[in-house]
């Protein structure tokens, strides 16, 4: 099975209308490829962030890797605070965005590629609707504790977890689409953790009316 590892957990901090502190999750997903260990990302930093800012998120996982390690990202989303370091991800070679339109046909020298193209033991990429556009999407990833699911802006926390029509931080782009996408998540058997955009990781079983 595979491991999940937050490498910089998300925030949302907004001071009036004018200021708004938002770093979004960054997930590292490890599985057994057919000859080697594989690293994922899912979400990818913002334009503001750095490799060695990313570098240094990767030290605090058990596994001795910098970006150029990373063969593949896959992005929730098309915003900048989700797809900010997709240019530095696997040396020369560059690595493979699974995105979800194709903008990031202009990231050379990444390739982009979607859902169908994908394929890994105990990851799948389901489609979640809402956020920003109907190509939104989120990960879900296969451990041995039970299925976490790594779902970008569509919850933003643990608040918007509990009440699928709660809107009031960052209103979507579709709020029909946005409800019937956190639900989706919601109804998922055996879900461990949820690791929201922009707010920590949490247990859905912990909580109430799930």
């Amino acid at each position: 099975m595979a491991e999940v590892y937050v490498l910089r957990e998300g925030d949302l901090i907004i001071d009036g209308f004018d200021s708004v502190t938002a770093p979004a999750s960054v997930t590292l997903v490890v599985y057994e490829g057919n000859n080697d260990t594989k690293y994922l990302l899912v979400d990818a930093g913002s334009i503001w962030d750095t490799p060695e800012a990313l570098d240094n998120w990767l030290s605090d996982s058990p596994y001795d890797i910098t970006h150029q390690d990373i063969y593949a990202a896959i992005i929730t989303h098309n915003h900048p605070d989700h797809t900010g370091l997709i240019r530095y991800l696997g040396g020369d070679t560059g690595a493979t965005i699974y995105g979800s339109d194709s903008s990031y046909h202009n990231r050379k020298p990444h390739i982009f590629n979607t859902d169908k193209l994908f394929s890994a033991k105990d990851i799948t990429i389901i489609q979640t609707p809402g956020h920003e556009t109907s190509h939104d999407q989120s990960v879900l990833v296969n451990t041995p504790e039970g299925i976490v699911a790594i779902v970008g802006d569509l919850m933003l926390n643990e608040k918007e977890f509990t009440d699928i029509a709660d809107f009031s931080q960052w209103p979507p782009e579709h709020n029909t689409y946005a409800s019937d996408s956190r639900s989706t998540i919601k109804t998922i058997e055996d879900l461990y953790k949820v690791i929201p955009g922009h707010g920590p990781a949490f247990d859905p079983r912990d909580m109430i009316n799930i």
